[in-house]
């Protein structure tokens, strides 16, 4: 019965035109959980989503116009919620997540629909430094990856593996690129970001560099206490672990999702740490990343044109898996990384 219902679906002509996109409600939020577990049981990454509490929350905050930060769409057919994508505003970059269809309704254009409403967000919403959207996409997922790509969306590169079953390609596409921008990578990295950019065409003029001269004259001062310190939210999936040195403000901060055997987007948060304050952070956070059996990737985003960072990495054998255009307001970013899957590097 349920082939049939499909066959007889995708024979209707008229079928896409009974489909409604409009924002997500309140109301809805019996429809998202139902909707939720026919795509993905219990196991959908981001945990939170299961608590009706936090669709509450999160549905009111997409609500609120003053706010921009969050925009959720929902395609209805016959008043019933058969799929959604959610578009999330984050440090001047926006990012396209929880994006499913009802599995009744596969091949039937639903995400072409919702995706013709969010790419017009850009262009409707008063975002004056938002440059850039990404989207993370499993390999296997080559229908949402076509329609990535037919919204003119291109590859930029990859996450370090946490899961041998999965493999992430980190998507993008650049809304607004007015003029050609100069970087200054390292020049042992400037090779593989040149490929990059030349398959993403986007406008950039790499000038290689090598290591600052003061990262060549290090010191081997290794007084430094370097502290973590977790901030625990039982609500939801992600924690956030804090890095502090010698008891001064934050230096440095590391995601940690609750379920993903991850630890992503490890950044300084202080600007003035020198060269050997840096290597030691990096360092007690790759031998923490080593005991831990359970995280299984780790990966930094690093400025483009902070050298010194990039020399360390390296040193430790860093992968670089992404380059990203605007990723931080208008500072272009580099994702460089481990995994203890393949290519681990590590070495201390």
């Amino acid at each position: 019965m349920k082939t049939a219902r499909i066959i007889k679906i995708k024979r209707d002509l008229d079928y896409s035109k009974t489909i409604v996109i409009k924002d997500i409600g309140i109301e809805h939020i019996q429809q998202i959980l139902v909707l939720l577990k026919n795509v993905y049981g219990e196991n959908y990454p981001e945990l939170e989503f299961y608590n009706p509490k936090f669709l509450k929350k999160f549905i009111v905050q997409s609500i609120d116009k003053n706010n921009y930060k969050i925009h959720w769409k929902g395609a209805f057919y016959q008043d019933k919620l058969i799929g959604q994508m959610i578009y999330v505003t984050k440090h001047g970059t926006t990012f396209l997540i929880s994006t499913m269809v009802h599995k009744d309704y596969h091949n039937s254009g639903v995400i072409t629909l919702i995706g013709n409403e969010m790419v017009k967000i850009p262009d409707t919403v008063d975002i004056s430094n938002m440059r850039t959207t990404y989207a993370i996409v499993n390999k296997r997922n080559l229908k949402m990856i076509q329609v990535l790509k037919n919204f003119k969306f291109t590859e930029f590169g990859t996450i370090p593996k946490h899961d041998s079953k999965e493999s992430l390609i980190l998507f993008g596409r650049i809304f607004k690129d007015f003029h050609w921008k100069i970087i200054k990578p390292h020049i042992n990295l400037s090779p593989e970001i040149y490929r990059k950019i030349k398959k993403a065409t986007i406008k950039r003029l790499i000038s290689s560099q090598p290591p600052s001269i003061i990262s060549l004259k290090e010191n081997n001062n290794n007084n430094n206490n370097i502290e973590f310190i977790k901030n625990k939210d039982k609500r939801f999936s992600k924690n956030k672990i804090l890095v502090f040195i010698n008891g001064k403000d934050k230096c440095a901060e590391i995601i940690e999702p609750k379920d993903q055997k991850s630890w992503y987007d490890v950044r300084f948060t202080n600007n003035i740490l020198d060269f050997n304050e840096r290597k030691q952070i990096i360092k007690k956070i790759i031998e923490e990343f080593i005991k831990k059996e359970m995280i299984k990737s780790l990966s930094f985003i690093i400025e483009v044109n902070d050298r010194d960072s990039q020399e360390i990495l390296l040193r430790y054998k860093a992968k670089l898996y992404a380059y990203l255009p605007y990723y931080y307001y208008e500072y272009d970013m580099l994702l460089l990384g481990f995994s203890k899957l393949n290519n681990g590097g590590m070495r201390l």
